[in-house]
């Protein structure tokens, strides 16, 4: 029996608030962070460099979506005026500590659905935490 998808949600962890939204993106780039390398020289007799990795800077993370109805809009315009950081649980249950730094909406012409959009978030990730509670990229909550 198939898993059946889960809806992406937003939680705000300051006060007890959260959003479920209507439809989940249909694109989204990597959450995992380039690592950060240092190469330095070395005056060994073989030559071998040194190469060191540092912590990871945070990620600049797009999706990317389609919005039908004015709630799902009125959503988004709501958790992109939040000035601080907020919980995103993806359709895999990871946890996901994000700072939306960037909401594009456009509108499109549909007779079904007169308030359709597609649209274009871009955030700020600090970490994520697996479903199970194991953090897979290290970063501040």
């Amino acid at each position: 029996m198939a898993t059946p998808v889960l809806r992406w949600r937003f939680v705000d962890p300051a006060v007890p608030e959260e959003w479920t939204v209507l439809l989940n993106p249909n694109q989204m780039s990597s959450i995992f962070p380039q690592k950060t390398i240092d190469i330095s020289a070395t005056t060994a007799v073989d030559g071998q460099p040194l190469v060191s990795e540092g912590a990871a800077k945070p990620v600049s993370w797009t999706f990317q979506g389609v919005i039908l109805e004015a709630e799902h809009y009125d959503g988004f315009v709501k958790w992109y005026a939040k000035r601080k950081r907020v919980y995103l649980f993806d359709h895999y249950g990871r946890r996901l500590t994000i700072y939306m730094v960037a909401f594009d909406p456009t509108p499109r012409r549909s007779g079904a659905y007169p308030f359709r959009h597609d649209y274009q978030v871009t955030a700020i990730i600090y970490g994520v935490l697996a479903a199970d509670g194991v953090s897979i990229i290290q970063g501040r909550p």
